[in-house]
């Protein structure tokens, strides 16, 4: 089993060597927010290998946004494609084999898909990651795996969130 954990510029320092120490063997750094990259990438991201641990990334997808796409589907595909193309440049850079693409909806952002066409985007995404050569996820949480997915069409592996409070 691997153990892992997964980092974006929301931390503002990352240990890779005590990470190692306490087990951790996949570090998963985020990439890029849209297609903007990610600020501590470049620091994270060779730190990670150069521990010795397997690296993987994910980038945050926003062309699902209404604010972005306007409930137009072309519009989607068309920022979906400008994301993920830059996330797997970044990918290839630091020598991933695993990209996530990480689709949840922040604070005042609205949904801009319905179901069947959200679907479509995060497979068409999916096969862009597989083309590449790289091992495609998606990431997001349990509820919206359930209401903004079609998991019986989708056939790739779901990195479900699962946050919890430790009672002690």
């Amino acid at each position: 089993m691997k153990k892992a954990l997964d980092i974006s510029k929301h931390q503002d320092v990352f240990d890779a060597q005590a990470a190692k120490a306490q087990g951790i063997n996949m570090v998963i750094c985020r990439c890029a927010y849209a297609a903007g990259k990610d600020s501590r990438w470049g620091t994270f991201a060779p730190a990670v290998k150069a521990a010795g641990m397997e690296l993987a990334a994910y980038g945050f997808l926003t062309a699902h946004y209404w604010g972005k796409n306007g409930g137009n589907f072309a519009q989607a595909q068309v920022l979906m494609r400008q994301q993920v193309s830059t996330w797997i440049g970044l990918c290839a850079q630091q020598g991933c084999k695993t990209l996530a693409v990480d689709e949840e909806l922040e604070g005042t952002q609205a949904m801009g898909l319905t179901k069947a066409d959200n679907t479509t985007l995060l497979i068409e995404a999916c096969q862009m990651i597989e083309a590449a050569g790289l091992e495609p996820l998606i990431y997001c949480s349990a509820s919206w795996a359930q209401g903004r997915i079609d998991t019986a069409r989708c056939k790739y592996p779901l990195w479900i969130a699962y946050y919890y409070a430790d009672p002690n």
